[in-house]
């Protein structure tokens, strides 16, 4: 990459986010959370296992803008799921746990990309950035298929 190329790959990924949010939240209304989450989180899967073909910029551009949308619906999701579970005294603590662990998990994601990128490094002919996203994607589109997050949510 040169120049802003990087600048706009991040571009995209916003406006994909930006994009997505409202008409994921009103679909999350009118679709239960146990298939909506999923179909993100599958979608977001299938995107980033699309990263790791990416030959020029202006696929990367495009592949950004799709992870950016399907990201976009979760983070609302998850907040309205912890909203629908935890009465309102312990929904404060709940959602703090869970902003905590999502920094836990970037370190510890830290960690399994230095790792994958040193150790698969040519592996199967491919750089070890390339495995990034194919591990990324092997770990995810199992557990968001399995997912079924609201069973106990009515609707």
């Amino acid at each position: 990459m040169n120049g802003n190329e990087l600048t706009y790959a991040t571009t995209c990924w916003t406006v994909g986010y930006a994009l997505g949010q409202v008409p994921s939240n009103l679909i999350l209304t009118r679709v239960p959370p146990r298939y909506w989450i999923p179909m993100l989180e599958i979608g977001w899967g299938l995107a980033t296992l699309a990263s790791f073909r990416v030959q020029t910029c202006h696929q990367l551009y495009l592949i950004r803008f799709f992870v950016g949308l399907f990201e976009s619906g979760f983070y609302p999701a998850a907040q309205y799921l912890l909203g629908s579970f935890y009465k309102p005294g312990e929904l404060g603590k709940r959602a703090v746990l869970f902003h905590c662990m999502g920094a836990v998990g970037s370190m510890l994601s830290s960690i399994l990309a230095a790792a994958t990128y040193t150790g698969l490094n040519g592996a199967r002919g491919l750089e070890g950035w390339r495995w990034l996203f194919i591990i990324d994607a092997v770990i995810s589109e199992p557990a968001s298929a399995r997912a079924d997050l609201s069973h106990r949510l009515p609707g």
